[in-house]
């Protein structure tokens, strides 16, 4: 398998260039298209428009015209075969128009560039990686400005009670753009014992992660009642590039304030990319 449809969301700022530079490299030349799509508020490009269009001139916007146009050209000569499709969207709603675009491209990923940090007001987020996953059933890549040129080495990957098919596949992808050292983590509520299933799903995850993508891999068992801040701690410990997390149950931060998604907890200038697959169960 192969990301043949990236969508990547354009606000026009530095998180433009990171997410489209980070669907490039995840890109097959000759094969892989990049959807770059740049959402402008209900009323931008015309009334009554709420739907997507391809991306021209004709639009009136000659500023988001020529920084769309920089972009295409700029990936298209850094990596050759890859095709860049521009889009423009009129929304009241970008996360919903994110979903809508997604479902109808049937895009293998999707891009977010982040440059906030939100760790105490998670609220003011306007898109959801968790939410786009749950309604397109898409995988999501959230990347920050840290991460523009580091390429995925190390990739924290945890392992539940069930084989996580969906992950590999996703873990696949990766390796064929680079050589990665993946590491599994077993997270059990304090005083728990790994369980049969656990053991399975974790003995198969070895073998298929050694063997049938020669990557190196190696297994560290954590007990905690907060799994997003356990993976989140293990993976800064390590000098992690990359987590390969299912949504909620890996990704939600509880703190006696609020709860946050795990890439509110990610610095700006962070090198970790957060990958974020629905799970197979």
């Amino acid at each position: 398998m192969n990301f043949e449809r990236i969508l990547v969301p354009a606000d026009l700022t530095i998180n433009t260039e990171v997410a489209v530079r980070k669907a490039a490299a995840l890109a097959i030349p000759g094969l892989t298209t990049v959807h770059v799509v740049h959402i402008s508020e209900y009323g931008a490009i015309g009334a009554g428009l709420l739907h997507f269009v391809p991306f021209r001139k004709s639009t009136g916007n000659e500023w988001v015209h020529k920084k769309m146009e920089a972009v295409k050209i700029k990936v298209e000569s850094e990596f050759p075969g890859v095709s860049v499709y521009l889009h423009h969207v009129s929304s009241i709603d970008i996360q919903k128009e994110i979903m809508s675009f997604a479902l109808s491209l049937k895009a293998d990923l999707i891009v977010l560039g982040k440059n906030n940090y939100h760790s105490l007001l998670p609220f003011r987020n306007t898109v959801h990686a968790d939410a786009i996953i749950a309604a397109t059933g898409c995988p999501v890549l959230t990347v920050k400005p840290g991460a523009k040129h580091n390429q995925p080495g190390i990739v924290v990957m945890p392992v539940q009670d069930y084989f996580p098919r969906k992950k590999l596949e996703l873990l696949a992808m990766v390796s064929g753009k680079a050589n990665l050292n993946v590491h599994l983590l077993t997270i059990l509520d304090n005083g728990r014992q790994i369980d049969n299933h656990s053991a399975s799903a974790l003995l198969q995850s070895l073998r298929s992660i050694r063997y049938k993508l020669q990557c190196n891999v190696q297994h560290c068992t954590l007990h905690s009642s907060n799994k997003a801040m356990a993976i989140l701690r293990y993976a800064k410990r390590v000098d992690a590039d990359m987590l390969l997390v299912s949504p909620e149950t890996e990704t939600t931060i509880h703190t006696w304030i609020n709860k946050k998604n795990i890439t509110d907890a990610v610095k700006p200038a962070s090198q970790l990319q957060v990958l974020s697959v629905q799970s197979n169960q």
